[in-house]
């Protein structure tokens, strides 16, 4: 069962803080004000590992679309805990609900921001520099203009997101260097996880026919020989329009 309402945003007494300095203010706040600054464009993302959560709310001050044209120089991952989010327009537009995580690669466009027919987007973030060898979990089977999209799958993983969404924001606002390690090992075992949904979600890959083995085996031990198609399908006891097709569906 998903457990994520033990982990409701809104009673977080850190995300209370920010929704009511963010009442208070009437423009974006100064760059000195760590809970608020990163929300709005402009700031330094200037750390190899940054987390917070930006609750967007109807009309309010920070409901307007992120654009970034040349994205970011690192990388964020982004989980959706309340509400729903539109990301980019026209024919590549998507939309986020609660518990998709969202991958944007260095260099790719940012533009989202709050679904039009939403009252809200709340939605937990780290920007990130990786580690080397976390380059395999880095990639999502599902891809839009560059930007990965992995949704919720409905087991209840979403709820261990979002737990791990709130210790990477906890240990990387301190300074001391074991606290940032902590941070990174949160943050590993969140792309970890992902890469272990996304890959339990792919289709299976398709079973190679034995008698397409066959035939290719024929044709790497002959390749001196000119051999039809018909001499190929006899070897393998199938006509020519049957090895034809075996051969488009296991190779294409």
């Amino acid at each position: 069962m998903d457990n994520r309402t033990t982990y409701d945003p809104s009673k977080d007494p850190h995300v209370r803080s920010i929704i009511r300095k963010l009442a208070f203010l009437s423009d974006r706040p100064a760059t000195t004000d760590a809970d608020v600054a990163a929300l709005f464009p402009g700031f330094d993302f200037d750390l190899r590992l940054m987390a917070g959560i930006t609750p967007i709310e109807k009309d309010m001050l920070l409901d307007f679309f992120i654009d970034r044209p040349a994205g970011m120089d690192g990388w964020i991952i982004n989980l959706t805990v309340d509400g729903m989010g539109q990301v980019f327009d026209g024919e590549q537009e998507f939309t986020v609900t609660p518990g998709d995580l969202i991958l944007f690669p260095p260099d790719v466009r940012h533009y989202y921001g709050r679904h039009p027919s939403a009252e809200k987007w709340w939605h937990r973030w780290i920007y990130f520099q990786p580690r080397a060898f976390w380059k395999p979990w880095l990639a999502w089977e599902r891809e839009i203009d560059g930007v990965f999209l992995l949704p919720d799958s409905g087991e209840g993983g979403s709820s261990e997101f979002f737990r791990l969404f709130v210790q990477v924001e906890k240990w990387a606002g301190l300074d001391d260097p074991l606290s940032a390690d902590l941070a990174f090992n949160r943050l590993e075992q969140i792309l970890l996880l992902a890469a272990r949904i996304d890959r339990a979600n792919q289709t299976a890959p398709v079973q190679m026919d034995e008698r397409v083995l066959a035939a290719c085996r024929l044709i790497s031990e002959n390749l001196h020989k000119p051999l039809t198609v018909a001499d190929i399908a006899d070897h393998v006891c199938l006509s020519p329009s049957r090895l034809s097709h075996l051969f488009r569906t296991c190779i294409g």
